[in-house]
């Protein structure tokens, strides 16, 4: 028990023993019988959901699962998955596994039991079949032996070619309307031919789609299909495998180039100069419309559509294993650039490198729908990239009921200039082991990213990121979980950082189980708008123990929060630091602060130093340890504030003895003011007020009470001016109500 000594200049102002209960006056004396009307003056703070512990979030919603797709659990949220628990399967020649099916099936229809595909038109079908005699007609009874035997510029729209079982080395130059249809992806192949040509198929005139069917395009010098100067190609039950530089091109305003169950993989590197290896290319203007495809192990980007007027459109796709190119970079699955639009509706992209989808360039679109994004892997060179989704320099980037799972280099990730991000419905979860950074969202160089209904759970770093100037993240019902440390340190990994200038505005939003803070906020034009957010649980930094903070505002940075409780973090709740700090709090609820884990010290309610600024209403701090609140060469000015049971450290028993605090509300060379107020439950004093650094400061008092506290104001600053503590203040039950004593004072907090 600390000395209960009165003080000298005390003892000649109130004639009570030491531990009596004093009522102090200000201009009016205020009797025990006012004491009630005291506590319950006080307005708590106005928080409908602080009795459920968190504000109404709205969870992501990613069901119902499209046909075929089963439902599977992450982060909490029920998810589809395209394929069954196995995953997808390993399929034979000529088939594949297609998203929201259950197995392997031909790619096209199942091979025949005759040389030619069943259900051939009964007239104007030209015949090719390998190793037929040289000489034939084309007819059914005598088949041309091969590509260069038929006159493709005499064919018509109601001609098809139908090719038998073999291979076929050639290009086939198709007219508008005519059909070239193969037996089977298993067993029809066309070779392509060592010659300047740059596609195995095109399109030579204007008109009726030209359609290919039934083949597979395999091991060509050349790339497998081209379609340009606004005509039309469609390809339906197709394999392009083994070809080189691209699988598919379309280009040029008015092209259209329709895939129905396509495959292209494996596309090569030019041997000129290793450029391109891309499976499907969309470029000045054409338009690309593909259901069922699959695009896998191809070199630098999977899907590729650039320039104004290009338009991607795929649903029910795998774009898969995207390579890096010669020189290390690249690899990305899904790119959308310079004023391009994709959509994308039941996607699957997984195990690509850089990024697994991007835009990027003014007027660039991307809107994915019902999408897997996972797996994706840092380019080859180096150890950069790695995003699951990427925009950038002016692009716009839209997500519904999309999974972003296990990137290594982080989920979303947003830069420069008027980049957008708007996600609705979406799961964001870290790898299982982490290797480098995996942010959850980063906005970044002034790209602002919009996010409803969102989760952000087990990345790595920093959960929600935004640096920058003109940067900024609007939050709504987002959840942010486990945001683990650095990998290789065992640092920070909080949940939403904010610096440089950037801005948060953050509606109904949860962050809990982060390590080292779990909102940080720093540097001048920085600037933090909270509403309904819970901020719980921060933990530690695993590599030295220190910090664990809830909500840490530093070095010129603003918050403005409303309805917020902080609970369960380690070491202080609430911090601000620096010159130009300002912090604005109503309806409040900081509580339960534990020990920093390094050495039982502190578990603070609010700290405000280092001419940092508080302006708080309608708060309650309770159960915090060694201050409620405490202001340090800095300024707190508070209003309808309950600070309740205010605990000293727990290391006060062994290794800080003799600075256990247990102070409600202390003052150190700063700035206090408590209006309409109740301290109760300190352990050692309600109010402490110090100079020990002989810069001045102290506490102002109006309106309130401090009651059942071991001691109710403590005085360490000879000639106080006891006015300020007694504006309508009254003592009650308090086993010392003023003293003055020499009494541990703390030295202002290490910032974040």
């Amino acid at each position: 028990m600390l000395p209960r000594l009165c003080s000298v200049i005390l003892g000649c102002l109130l004639a009570a023993a030491c531990g009596d209960d004093v009522t102090a006056t200000d201009g009016g004396a205020t009797d025990s019988g006012d004491v009630g009307d005291a506590g319950t003056g006080v307005a708590p703070p106005e928080i409908p959901w602080l009795d459920d512990g968190a504000p109404p979030i709205a969870a992501p919603v990613l069901t119902p699962c499209a046909d075929g797709w089963r439902e599977v659990v992450v982060a909490g949220v029920t998810t589809c998955d395209p394929f069954p628990e196995a995953g997808a399967a390993t399929c034979a020649d000529g088939q594949a596994h297609f998203p929201g099916e259950t197995a392997c099936r031909s790619v096209g229809t199942d091979c025949p039991a005759g040389d030619f595909a069943a259900g051939l038109p009964t007239e104007g079908v030209v015949y090719v079949r390998a190793g037929s005699a040289a000489g034939g007609d084309g007819t059914a009874a005598s088949p041309y032996a091969g590509l260069s035997d038929v006159r493709w510029s005499s064919l018509t729209d109601a001609s098809t070619v139908a090719l038998g079982r073999g291979s076929y080395e050639g290009s086939v130059p198709l007219r508008a309307g005519v059909r070239l249809v193969g037996a089977c992806t298993a067993e029809t192949f066309l070779t392509g031919l060592a010659a300047p040509v740059p596609a195995v198929v095109s399109v030579t005139s204007a008109g009726a789609a030209a359609v290919v069917e039934g083949l597979s395009i395999a091991g060509a010098p050349q790339a497998g299909a081209m379609v340009e100067r606004g005509r039309a190609l469609r390809l339906e039950g197709v394999i392009i495998e083994g070809v080189a530089e691209a699988g598919i091109y379309a280009f040029d305003a008015g092209t259209e180039l329709t895939l129905q169950d396509v495959v292209v993989r494996d596309v090569r590197a030019r041997e000129s100069d290793g450029g391109l290896g891309r499976g499907v290319i969309a470029q000045r203007g054409a338009r690309v419309v593909g259901s069922r495809v699959i695009a896998e192990a191809n070199r630098d980007i999977g899907l590729f559509v650039s320039g104004d007027g290009s338009e991607m459109v795929f649903e029910d796709s795998v774009i898969r294993g995207t390579l890096s190119k010669g020189d290390g970079t690249g690899g990305r699955g899904i790119s959308s650039q310079l004023g391009a639009r994709f959509d994308g509706t039941r996607l699957v992209v997984t195990g690509n490198h850089d990024y697994g989808v991007y835009t990027g360039g003014d007027g660039a679109v991307l809107d994915l729908t019902d999408t897997v994004v996972r797996d994706t892997l840092p380019h080859r060179r180096g150890t950069s990239g790695g995003h699951g989704i990427g925009a950038q320099i002016g692009a716009h980037l839209t997500a519904s009921r999309v999974l972003v799972q296990a990137n290594e280099g982080g989920g979303i990730i947003a830069q420069e200039p008027d980049t957008r991000v708007t996600l609705k419905h979406v799961v964001i979860t870290g790898p299982l082991e982490f290797t480098r950074t995996s942010r959850g969202i980063s906005a970044e160089f002034g790209a602002r990213v919009e996010a409803s209904q969102t989760v952000v759970d087990r990345t790595n770093v920093t959960g929600v990121y935004v640096s920058g100037e003109g940067s900024e993240a609007v939050l709504d019902d987002v959840r942010i979980d486990d945001v683990a440390p650095e990998p290789g340190t065992e640092g920070y990994g909080r949940g939403i950082g904010v610096q440089d200038a950037g801005r948060l505005q953050a509606t109904r939003v949860s962050v809990s189980g982060c390590h080292d803070l779990g909102i940080f906020l720093a540097e001048a034009g920085t600037d933090a708008a909270l509403t309904d957010v819970v901020v719980r649980q921060t933990q530690a930094r695993a590599s030295d123990g220190i910090f664990g903070r809830g909500i840490d505002v530093e070095r010129g940075a603003h918050l403005t929060a409303s309805r917020l409780l902080v609970e369960e973090n380690r070491e202080i709740g609430l911090f601000a630091d620096g010159d130009d700090t300002r912090v604005l709090l109503t309806d409040a609820v900081i509580r339960n602060t534990l020990p920093a884990v390094f050495d039982a010290t502190d578990g603070r309610g609010v700290s405000v130093q280092l001419s940092a600024t508080l302006d708080a209403s309608r708060v309650l701090i309770d159960s915090n340890h060694a201050f409620g609140v405490i202001a340090t060469f800095g300024t707190a000015t508070m209003q309808d504030v309950t600070i309740k049971h205010t605990l000293r450290a727990e290391c006060g028993d062994t290794t800080c003895s003799d600075a256990p605090y247990g102070y409600a509300a202390s003052v150190t060379a700063g700035d206090l003011r408590l209006t309409r107020f109740v301290i109760e439950g300190a352990a050692t004093c309600g109010v402490m007020v110090s100079d020990a650094f002989g810069m001045g400061g102290g506490v102002d008092l109006q309106e309130g009470v401090i009651r059942d506290s071991t001691i109710g104001a403590c005085l360490q600053i000879d000639g106080y001016d006891l006015s300020r503590l007694m504006g309508e203040v009254v003592f009650l039950d308090n086993e010392s109500n003023l003293l003055s004593t020499t009494l541990p004072v703390p030295d202002p907090s290490l910032g974040g």
